[in-house]
């Protein structure tokens, strides 16, 4: 049993610190096996999910959208946004 748990330990680790990825019956498990998982806390921008324009568009093209930039946080469109792998933004971002 311990070398089992040992080996997962640091995926646990890992996804404790990520509550809004949980599943309920994940969170439940590892609060069953003595983790203590760390409550999700709202976003200061907005929880629901009201679309905003976007911010890089002209006005008259009145792009809706719920997408945000990950680093300035202003809604953008997908004309606007990239997406970017974990391994590219390592090195993109240091």
């Amino acid at each position: 049993m311990e070398l089992g748990y040992d080996l997962i330990q640091s995926h646990l680790e890992r996804r404790q610190h990520q509550p809004q990825a949980l599943q309920k019956g994940v969170r439940i498990a590892m609060q069953a096996i003595g983790l203590t998982v760390a409550t999700s806390q709202p976003n200061t921008v907005s929880t629901d999910t009201a679309k905003q324009r976007c911010h890089l568009c002209p006005r008259e093209r009145d792009r809706k959208v719920v997408t945000h930039c990950s680093s300035c946080n202003i809604p953008c469109c997908p004309d606007h946004h990239k997406v970017i792998c974990t391994v590219c933004s390592e090195t993109f971002l240091g």
